[in-house]
C-alpha cells in the first residue's frame, strides 16, 4: 500500500503554508471569491492569483492537459483563518474537457492537520466555463466533497477522523504569462 505519493506533496504543501505563516498582506492580493458551505455554514472566501500565503495556479502540462488550483481564504486578524483548496486536472480531447484528479483539502486556524479527500474517489469538480484566451484563462465552476480529517497532512496514514462536508463555486482568471 502506497502510504505517501510526491503527487500530494504540492496541494498539501500549498493548504499548510497558507494556513499558518501569517504576514500582514492586505486585501489587494485579491482575485476574486469563493463562496462555500462548509457543514451547512456559509462563507465567502477570497481567492488570489497572487497571495503569496494563498496563491491559486495554473499551468499547462502538455498540450491537452492542464493542473488547476483553486485556493479559498478566508483572512481574519492578518492570518489565514480558514483554506478551502481545490485542485484538479483538465484533460482537453476532441474539444471535450474531462476533469481529472479532484482533491479537496480544508484547514483551518487553531485545528492541528485538515481535512481532505486525496485517497477518495469522493469529490466532484464541475466546470460551466473553462476559456483560453490572450487575457489568460477563465475558469468557472463548482465543487463538493466530504473530506476526512488527517491529524497530519503530510503523513498518508489510514488513520481518518470526523467528515466534513464542503461545497461551493468558484470564478477565477488566470492571467496569461
Amino acid at each position: 500500500m502506497e502510504i505517501f505519493s510526491m503527487s500530494y506533496l504540492c496541494p498539501l504543501a500549498v493548504a499548510a503554508v497558507s494556513l499558518f505563516i501569517a504576514t500582514g498582506c492586505a486585501a489587494q492580493t485579491e482575485t476574486g471569491t469563493m463562496p462555500v458551505i462548509v457543514d451547512g455554514a456559509d462563507y465567502l472566501l477570497s481567492v488570489s492569483v497572487t497571495n503569496k500565503r494563498a496563491k491559486s495556479g495554473w499551468s499547462e502540462a502538455v498540450p491537452s492537459f492542464d493542473q488547476v488550483s483553486v485556493n479559498g481564504f478566508l483572512e481574519k486578524g492578518g492570518a489565514i483563518d480558514m483554506n478551502v483548496y481545490v485542485s484538479f486536472g483538465v484533460l482537453t480531447m476532441n474539444g471535450a474537457q474531462t476533469i481529472t484528479d479532484a482533491d479537496i483539502i480544508l484547514t483551518e486556524r487553531g485545528t492541528e492537520g485538515g481535512w481532505m479527500t486525496v485517497d477518495s474517489d469522493d469529490p466532484v469538480v464541475t466546470l460551466t466555463t473553462y476559456e483560453k484566451s490572450d487575457a489568460g484563462v477563465l475558469v468557472e465552476g463548482s465543487f463538493s466533497g466530504a473530506p476526512d480529517y488527517r491529524k497530519s497532512l503530510y503523513k498518508m496514514t489510514d488513520e481518518r477522523g470526523a467528515v466534513r462536508t464542503v461545497s461551493g463555486s468558484f470564478s477565477i482568471l488566470y492571467p496569461a504569462k
